[in-house]
């Protein structure tokens, strides 16, 4: 909640910056508060070509020109300096306001304003380098420290979050980490796209490390962070997952029957959480998929809906809609999917841990500065943790387990970990299939849905826009 109300009085005091900046330059303030015309008119003010407004509707490109328009938009008041344009980005919604209450700035035509520059002795091509490198920089120090976009590629967090919704992600309320690879190719995950080669070098690298935060992970964040499995990339490289932590370093977590419990007790659930049942209906009578999906607002996804066989389903449901399908006249019974024995469940040990993906545990959570103690019939839980996330040498010789080629009966955790599962509970790969998610592999905190397609519709009819600047999991179904 904190952090929306600092982004709302951000928005308001740069777009109250805009307002007394555009009547600088002639323009009727009023447009600076108008969506879309305050970019037209904007890009007017700075004397670039109208095509720049196009480049503003195309992810990753517009952060670009957003900032080219930004400082662009201080040159044009005469703020020419490299730490003007520094103030200008990093504190846009204090500098934008602070510019436009002093009377002694005056608006640049941009005749003007090529005039100064060219005063400077650097050529138009050398102007147009150093604000394309200074652009690229600050967004990936943005990028990299702030905040990323992030798009919902499958269903496994729906309803709460669906595919195509267009997320910003905050780096500042878990803490930003120090990049592990600090060469990379700049605003690309880990592959160059069309060349589809790595976007980084790994003969420079550097330890964990998390800068200061605005908060812990807590219980029922939703958060994005590296898939812990891809362990051929380093962390910082390995693919974003978005999933619900269900529990937090030193709970005790069990799932019975599909339901979660927390050290105990029943474990908050999503408003919006789905399961999978299966839906007989009275004398083989026919269900319409299609129409459901548009009356109930089912999963727009077509393998998340289907019929098994005359007078049977699988869906995909709420637990509203569980109820409201239950009350169909032609509708005999819901019943829960099968449990399947699968050896992709954590921690794939069935002699000790015979889990499921709706009875799963007990176990606890490992917690920073703990000590566990370590036999043969545990030690499943625990292997990749001590030897993949931090850093050790382990070997089972009989009775005995070796650490570092030492003989030892425990071991103290050096990092806090996390459960993470999604709301879409029977079609999410999650904690109950790769365990435990350490702390270094925690990216940031989704704030804010900017943007969300459908992409089963065409149009305008697209765009979902009842979802548009809401919060991720406090949705209006």
């Amino acid at each position: 909640m904190g952090f929306l109300v600092f982004l709302v009085l951000s928005l308001i005091l740069f777009h109250f910056g805009l307002y007394l900046l555009f009547e600088k330059a002639g323009k009727p303030g009023w447009k600076a508060l108008v969506p879309i015309l305050n970019w037209k008119e904007w890009i007017e003010i700075i004397g670039k070509p109208k095509r720049w407004l196009i480049w503003l509707f195309i992810p990753i490109v517009n952060v670009l020109y957003f900032i080219l328009m930004q400082t662009e938009l201080l040159k044009s008041f005469g703020q020419f300096k490299w730490y003007q344009a520094l103030f200008g980005l990093l504190g846009a919604p204090f500098y934008t306001p602070y510019i436009g209450m002093q009377k002694e700035v005056q608006y640049l035509s941009p005749a003007e304003k090529l005039e100064q520059e060219s005063s400077s002795g650097k050529s138009i091509a050398r102007e147009w380098t150093e604000a394309i490198i200074f652009a690229v920089v600050a967004a990936t120090f943005i990028r990299m420290f702030a905040i990323e976009a992030y798009t919902i590629p499958t269903p496994s967090m729906e309803q709460s979050l669906l595919v195509g919704d267009y997320l910003f992600v905050s780096k500042l309320h878990y803490g930003p980490r120090i990049p592990n690879t600090p060469l990379a190719f700049p605003l690309v995950h880990h592959t160059i796209p069309k060349l589809n080669i790595k976007s980084y070098v790994e003969w420079v690298k550097w330890p964990y490390k998390r800068l200061w935060g605005w908060q812990n992970v807590k219980r029922n964040d939703i958060v994005v962070f590296n898939y812990p499995e891809e362990d051929y990339r380093p962390v910082d490289k390995r693919e974003n997952y978005i999933k619900r932590c269900v529990a937090i370093a030193g709970d005790e977590i069990e799932v019975r029957d599909g339901q979660v419990y927390i050290n105990g007790e029943i474990g908050e659930n999503p408003e919006n959480y789905e399961e999978k049942r299966i839906v007989t209906t009275k004398n083989g009578s026919p269900l319409s998929i299609k129409g459901m999906r548009r009356k109930l607002n089912l999963s727009s996804n077509r393998d998340e809906n289907i019929k098994l066989q005359e007078g049977r389903y699988l869906l995909t449901l709420t637990q509203e809609n569980k109820k409201k399908i239950a009350g169909f006249n032609n509708v005999d019974k819901l019943t829960p999917l099968p449990e399947r024995f699968d050896m992709r469940i954590f921690p794939s040990d069935t002699a000790n841990f015979n889990f499921f993906v709706d009875n799963f545990g007990p176990i606890t959570i490992p917690k920073k500065g703990e000590t566990v103690s370590l036999t043969k019939e545990n030690i499943a839980l625990y292997k990749r943790l001590i030897t993949v996330y931090e850093g050790h040498d382990l070997e089972v010789k009989g009775n005995k387990i070796l650490i570092d080629g030492q003989a030892t009966t425990d071991y103290t955790f050096a990092m806090n970990y996390y459960f993470m599962m999604g709301d879409n509970r029977h079609n999410s790969l999650d904690s109950r299939y790769w365990g435990f998610v350490p702390e270094d592999h925690i990216v940031g905190k989704p704030v804010l849905i900017w943007l969300s397609l459908d992409k089963f519709k065409k149009g305008f009819s697209k765009i979902r826009w009842n979802r548009l600047m809401r919060r991720p999991g406090k949705i209006a179904m």
